[in-house]
């Protein structure tokens, strides 16, 4: 099983539970070496090391990984508001490479969260706590029974 140790910032522990074992349900993650440092209210911290499969022809990471990190602290974010998200837009800065190799955290925060949509936002940083790029995004809202 995909052991994540996280943590709580605040939010309801039932929640917290659930997202945790959303995240440890779906093999993306798993597959992607994408963990969970901290959830609280609005906000979450997300981890991932660049494995060398995640890299291109510079051997830097692909955006695409980086991109699916940002993603992810995103809509941990809005989900520590009882709700599941589905992505409807998200752009990406990359403002440093990152090396394979590198370990990056994802910040992820909610902007905005209205009735049937949210606004988001993720800076990701390097292993020398650079910032390596920032994703804004707009996500459907589901409410959490």
């Amino acid at each position: 099983m995909y052991e994540i140790q996280t943590e709580n910032g605040g939010i309801e522990k039932t929640l917290f539970n659930e997202i945790i074992q959303k995240m440890q349900d779906a093999p993306s993650y798993e597959n992607l070496g994408i963990t969970i440092s901290n959830l609280s209210p609005g906000t979450a911290k997300a981890a991932m090391n660049i494995k060398k499969e995640f890299g291109n022809t510079s051997n830097h990471a692909h955006g695409g990984y980086i991109a699916a990190l940002a993603d992810t602290a995103m809509g941990l974010a809005i989900a520590t508001y009882k709700f599941t998200v589905v992505t409807m837009e998200m752009n990406i800065n990359y403002f440093l490479p990152v090396n394979v190799g590198d370990d990056l955290i994802a910040e992820g925060y909610v902007i905005n969260l209205g009735k049937n949509t949210a606004v988001a936002e993720s800076e990701v940083y390097n292993s020398e706590k650079l910032l390596a790029a920032k994703s804004h995004g707009i996500f459907t809202l589901r409410q959490i029974p």
